[in-house]
């Protein structure tokens, strides 16, 4: 663009500082021609910081910020529905002019599966489209799971692809030990993890003065876009694999949601992760998140 002179790049800004903040937030309202800011980030934790209401200033000034005409913002968080939907339907189109639709049943799984990671989604479709389990239906226009061989459509998506998780594993490899470790055990807890569980089992793994450093370690994972916060809180159902009163699971749901509540990026996350586990350290870890819900229960009997 001949009349942009200066563009300022400024990558991660939800982690960003009050002062780094007042600084650029005033180095734009002075709005010097030819500058542009383009500003990237993950979804903001919105809800969960220990120092709420500063949190609440930033967030309303990183809005403010990127309302301005001279800003642009780009999210990198997983797509909403209806962006995945316009994602899917592009992956199909063969060329720029044709008209696609998708068939509901197929975006829906697709979207269930994929969480709305724009990778996964898109390379889930490209390999559906290449061993034809994507065609068209009577109407041209229309675009559905063919059903060959077969198949069912929650058995099509629940495939990995390849180059997916070469591309997370680099990306886990690149994370250092503490917060590799805790990953690794938010792994075997599930999909969506209460922060209080994980602080039980790490305790119970590598002793209880190595606690104090994990909100970092959480902040760190969050960083590396591994996880994020979680919107909904965890249900009382599911907690146990054994058999535990009804009464139990709601004080124990209770407990653990007076905590930070995360969730892997996508669940595609936690599979590989599971995968660089060994199968016998694997078993280990299993039993002892098993004994630190046990002994959460001990603690809930007593609330």
């Amino acid at each position: 663009n001949p009349d942009l002179d200066c563009m300022f790049m400024v990558e991660d800004l939800q982690w960003i500082d009050t002062p780094s903040l007042s600084l650029l937030f005033e180095l734009i309202k002075c709005d010097v021609p030819g500058c542009r800011f383009v500003f990237v980030t993950r979804p903001l934790r919105m809800g969960i910081s220990r120092e709420h209401k500063r949190q609440e200033s930033i967030e309303k000034t990183i809005e403010e910020m990127i309302s301005m005409k001279s800003c642009e913002h780009i999210n990198i968080g997983n797509l909403n529905y209806e962006d995945a939907k316009e994602l899917i339907t592009e992956v199909i189109r063969t060329n720029e002019n044709e008209i696609v639709q998708v068939d509901k049943e197929l975006i829906d799984n697709v979207w269930k599966r994929t969480k709305g990671h724009p990778l996964h989604l898109v390379l889930l479709m490209e390999w559906m489209k290449q061993n034809r389990l994507v065609v068209a239906g009577s109407d041209d226009n229309m675009f559905m799971f063919s059903g060959k061989k077969g198949l069912t459509i929650e058995k099509v998506v629940s495939h990995i692809p390849v180059d997916l998780v070469h591309n997370i594993r680099h990306r886990v490899d690149n994370i250092p030990g503490e917060p590799y470790r805790l990953l690794k055990l938010a792994a075997i807890v599930g999909v969506r993890f209460s922060q209080r569980v994980l602080e039980k089992v790490w305790e119970i793994e590598y002793g209880s003065a190595e606690i104090e450093n994990l909100s970092h370690d959480f902040d760190i994972l969050h960083e590396h876009g591994m996880i994020m916060p979680a919107n909904d809180k965890i249900n009382a159902d599911g907690i146990f694999s054994v058999k535990v009163k009804p009464f139990l699971k709601s004080r124990m749901a209770r407990l653990m949601n007076d905590a930070d509540v995360w969730e892997f990026q996508a669940g595609i996350y936690r599979d590989v992760v599971l995968k660089c586990i060994p199968t016998r350290r694997l078993q280990e870890l299993t039993l002892t998140v098993e004994q630190a819900r046990l002994d959460l229960t001990c603690i809930s009997k007593m609330l």
